[in-house]
């Protein structure tokens, strides 16, 4: 495995974590402004947060996936099939 290899696998992981996070923040904020379960904490904060990261996490993998295969140059080892 290259370097390459490695980050892109790493950042594919950290970039579905985010998404799933954001989408449980939205359900969760959801949950508050309609009054279910437990209320506690700012549900129009917790939308912006998420909507920040359902925005950026995907912007930020395509960013790191070009390093990975070498398309922008870095230091990295690109992918290779």
């Amino acid at each position: 495995m290259t370097n390459g290899t490695i980050v892109f696998i790493a950042i594919t992981l950290v970039t579905v974590t985010d998404i799933g996070i954001a989408l449980f923040m939205r359900a969760r904020a959801d949950q508050m402004d309609s009054n279910i379960g437990p209320v506690g904490g700012n549900a129009d904060g917790m939308r912006k947060t998420a909507t920040l990261l359902l925005v950026s996490a995907p912007l930020l993998w395509l960013v790191v996936t070009l390093f990975s295969f070498g398309i922008i140059p870095s230091g990295l080892d690109p992918v290779q099939f």
